[in-house]
């Protein structure tokens, strides 16, 4: 009965350690093939911005990164929200200090308003929806920034 006991308490610490260990490793394969998985976008993305910078289309370059700094904000305050680091602290071996970032994205902010919610489509955009809905999102990701790392 007691060797019976013993195999049981033996097998559950197996699987838990196996469960755990597999769960870290999962974790930094998934962060690995995500990054990999979307590099021809981001490929292509800095392509265009590199060839009007060279163009000097400065204006274009400006918008597109402002558009990219709206969508980085609406991350930031997801993860605020949603966000679980505690699963990335075998990944990570810094700590971000996200205060002192986001204090220096508040002060851009506040000098140059988001662009995402000036920008102008048609009105029967097949993804109307989805845009309207984006230009809330950022307003208000942006107005939570600015409160709460404004200075």
């Amino acid at each position: 009965m007691k060797s019976t006991v013993h195999i049981v308490i033996i097998m559950i610490i197996v699987v838990s350690i196996g469960t755990t260990v597999g769960f870290f490793i999962g974790v930094n394969e998934g962060i690995k093939q995500y990054y990999m998985y979307e590099s021809s976008v981001k490929a292509s993305l800095l392509t265009h911005e590199l060839m009007d910078l060279r163009e000097n289309n400065l204006e274009t370059s400006i918008t597109s990164k402002e558009i990219e700094l709206d969508g980085k904000v609406i991350d930031f305050t997801r993860f605020q929200k949603e966000g679980r680091p505690w699963v990335l602290t075998y990944y990570s071996s810094y700590e971000i200090k996200h205060e002192k970032y986001m204090r220096a994205v508040a002060a851009y902010r506040k000098m140059h308003p988001p662009v995402v919610p000036t920008l102008k489509y048609s009105k029967n955009h097949k993804i109307k929806e989805i845009l309207e809905q984006r230009k809330k999102d950022v307003l208000i990701a942006t107005r939570s920034i600015l409160n709460e790392f404004s200075e």
